[in-house]
């Protein structure tokens, strides 16, 4: 899916100026209350659905990899839906728009964690595995921390150092699949 997506990005950026039009125009949204409130209530019907089959299949396809629910959750199920987040970042970061893209990560950040799971806690006790609260929370923690001096030094971050988050997490992925077939 990752390497589709980076096909895509890039062979759309070879494409004549008058089909990038096209597909701009296209994608441009009309006004309306009518049909913005049927495009809404698609949505809401096309969300529903997706995060049923997410819930239901995730975990099959988990176990038929030796993964455990948490490690699903962490990994593929996070990766995947992450995609499209990501590449509304690279849009930004390109436009030079790293205030959106702080914005963007730290939004989606405290609203997976305080609305998500806050909400899902609300409705019904939410147990958490232990080594969420031993290892994936401190790590999240930690690998926040990393990012402050990152952003002090010239409210930017460097190429070296996105070198060393995607090292970061490749690490933290090294270890969560050592750990899953320990």
């Amino acid at each position: 899916m990752t390497i589709r997506f980076a096909f895509l990005l890039l062979r759309g950026r070879r494409e004549p100026a008058e089909l990038q039009s096209d597909i701009a125009r296209y994608a441009e949204t009309r006004p309306g209350l009518g049909l913005n409130l049927a495009r809404v209530a698609i949505a809401i019907v096309a969300m529903y659905f997706g995060a049923k089959w997410l819930v239901q299949s995730a975990p099959i396809v988990g176990l038929g990899l030796g993964m455990g629910p948490l490690v699903t959750g962490l990994l593929p199920v996070a990766i995947c839906t992450a995609l499209p987040e990501m590449a509304a970042a690279i849009v930004a970061a390109r436009r030079g728009q790293g205030d959106m893209v702080a914005g963007h990560v730290l939004g989606s950040s405290l609203f997976n964690l305080l609305v998500v799971l806050g909400g899902m806690a609300a409705f019904r006790s939410t147990p958490l595995p232990a080594s969420f609260v031993h290892f994936e929370l401190p790590a999240a923690f930690a690998l926040a921390l990393v990012l402050l001096p990152m952003t002090r030094s010239q409210l930017r971050i460097s190429r070296n150092e996105g070198l060393v988050l995607l090292l970061a997490f490749a690490a933290w992925l090294a270890w969560e699949l050592f750990h899953l077939t320990a």
